[in-house]
């Protein structure tokens, strides 16, 4: 049975999870709206939900150096190393509804990252899809000989009627 500063220690950890997964949580739902903002087309609401994700970040990477240290101390006063298994290996010699609570938490974090890195992922590609149809729009407006709507100076060229528009986008 863990001494009073070890249960103290404990229960920490479990706010310390409890926080993280939290933060985590925020940053799974600025990931959804993000895409929502690159499915509109909202380029200035990125810059919000891009600062917003950067604070998230800072939130969370200062709870998980809180929690190694804590988890860490915790290992050591039950007289072993916890190596790359970490909370897993630490909530299995804890056991009982203790070591239930730092698995499940444990596996919550876990499904949080992923889909959080999942959901990164769908972004960029949005976001590079998006980079590439502006780029071709702007080629087709400045490089597209008689059918640019602009000179290689800048000055807009007279109109451009809509066929020709769509018969050089193919």
């Amino acid at each position: 049975m863990p001494c009073a500063s070890a249960n103290e220690s404990i229960m920490m950890l479990l706010s310390l999870l409890d926080q993280e997964i939290t933060e985590l949580e925020v940053l799974a739902d600025l990931v959804q709206e993000e895409r929502r903002a690159l499915s509109r087309c909202s380029i200035f609401s990125l810059d919000g939900i891009a600062q917003r994700r950067l604070h998230t970040v800072h939130q969370l990477e200062q709870l998980e150096i809180r929690r190694a240290q804590l988890a860490d101390r915790l290992a050591q006063e039950q007289g072993f190393r916890l190596g790359q298994e970490g909370l897993r290996r630490l909530a299995d010699r804890l056991g009982g509804q203790i070591g239930d609570r730092l698995h499940a938490a444990g596996w919550r974090l876990t499904d949080l990252v992923e889909e959080v890195r999942g959901g990164m992922a769908i972004n960029h590609l949005a976001l590079s899809g998006l980079r590439e149809h502006a780029e071709n729009a702007l080629r087709l407006w400045q490089d597209g000989g008689e059918l640019s709507l602009y000179s290689a100076s800048g000055v807009r060229k007279p109109a451009v009627s809509t066929a020709r528009v769509v018969a050089h986008k193919g």
